[in-house]
């Protein structure tokens, strides 16, 4: 399996905006029909931290369309089943989400984070009522892989991988808004929910800090760093 991963720098410049999402738009041209899993980070349709709810749910509005719309022609170009993580509306609500793409570029299915951080309960004001009530794991069969998921600050929350464990997953995806760990620290914990829950591959992409935004790499082969083999 032969993944593309990107690694967008992490702005607290909200004017950075633009650049940001058209930097991911690029990314995704870039990727090469080689591909088999494509993954992007948490909030890619909010690319730069958004210190209010009003410029959160301006980066909604103003990236969500264009940035959906370009992974799934993603996915049909390079066969390629996609994943990412946006704001995305529900019947209650925008939550936060990871968004499945199948190779036809179809939405095969959504995990919804468990774990939400403040700023997105009491900032954001994204949708709460769904964590305080008991839920299986989102486990999708796409392309012929089984996957799991976790989002950002679940990882924290190891008693998620057992249950996740008896699902039997090939490959759990993970995309994150970290900034605060080191990188040994996340190749840790990647290695934790590898190893705990079973599957080939345990694949992690967040922002990176304090990469300046013309240094930002393209994309690169899933390092250990993010993917850990069982």
């Amino acid at each position: 399996m032969k993944a593309y991963v990107f690694q967008p720098a992490y702005s607290m410049d909200f004017a950075d905006s633009d650049k940001l999402l058209q930097w991911e738009l690029d990314q995704l041209d870039s990727c090469g029909e080689d591909a088999d899993l494509i993954v992007l980070p948490e909030y890619s349709n909010v690319p730069c931290l958004a210190k209010t709810k009003e410029q959160m749910e301006e980066s909604y509005h103003k990236y969500s369309d264009r940035l959906l719309k370009k992974a799934a022609e993603t996915a049909r170009r390079c066969s390629a089943t996609v994943f990412v993580n946006c704001i995305h509306p529900t019947e209650t609500g925008l939550r936060n989400t990871t968004v499945a793409f199948s190779k036809n570029g179809e939405i095969a299915g959504r995990y919804y984070k468990q774990h939400l951080v403040p700023s997105e309960m009491n900032v954001y004001k994204l949708d709460t009522d769904y964590t305080w009530e008991y839920s299986e794991p989102t486990i999708l069969e796409v392309d012929g892989v089984r996957y799991a998921f976790l989002i950002c600050y679940d990882v924290y929350f190891y008693e998620i991988y057992a249950n996740i464990a008896r699902y039997d997953p090939d490959v759990v995806v993970i995309c994150a808004y970290q900034r605060s760990d080191t990188h040994d620290a996340l190749e840790m914990m990647c290695r934790f929910c590898s190893y705990n829950t079973t599957p080939m591959w345990c694949a992690r992409r967040s922002a990176s800090v304090p990469i300046p935004l013309s240094a930002a790499p393209a994309w690169s082969p899933l390092p250990t760093a993010v993917c850990c083999s069982t």
